[in-house]
């Protein structure tokens, strides 16, 4: 019984709005530092049990154009049903039974007067 009311107590955690806000900052550190991509994104909500994870209110822009976004949606939910084994060993491809789907996106690509395009290249 202890054991149970400590995974519930790990669980509720895990999911508590802090922790969704801490892993939302890492996800967008990391995006930056390796892709030099700019999200900003007003929500993260996730479900480990059934490896779902929904950002609200997301914009994507290049690093150097945080300003002019090329990327726009109202929610994006990733749906990871695929290999969590392959995730496991830092394989973080997506695969063939994972869904992305988005509401209310928008591609905006704009090239500046001086001939840069507002996406990364």
């Amino acid at each position: 019984a202890l054991i149970a009311i400590g995974a519930l107590v790990v669980a509720l955690a895990i999911h508590s709005a802090p922790v969704r806000r801490y892993a939302l900052d890492r996800v967008i550190a990391t995006l930056e530092e390796s892709a030099h991509i700019r999200l900003d994104a007003r929500a993260l909500s996730y479900n480990l049990f059934a490896l779902r994870v929904t950002l609200s209110g997301v914009s994507a822009a290049a690093s150097s154009r945080p300003e002019t976004p090329f990327f726009v949606a109202d929610r994006v939910i990733v749906d990871l049903q695929g290999s969590v084994l392959a995730r496991a060993t830092r394989d973080f491809r997506l695969a063939r039974d994972d869904r992305i789907d988005v509401e209310g996106g928008r591609v905006r690509i704009l090239r500046s007067p001086d001939g840069h395009l507002n996406r990364r290249r």
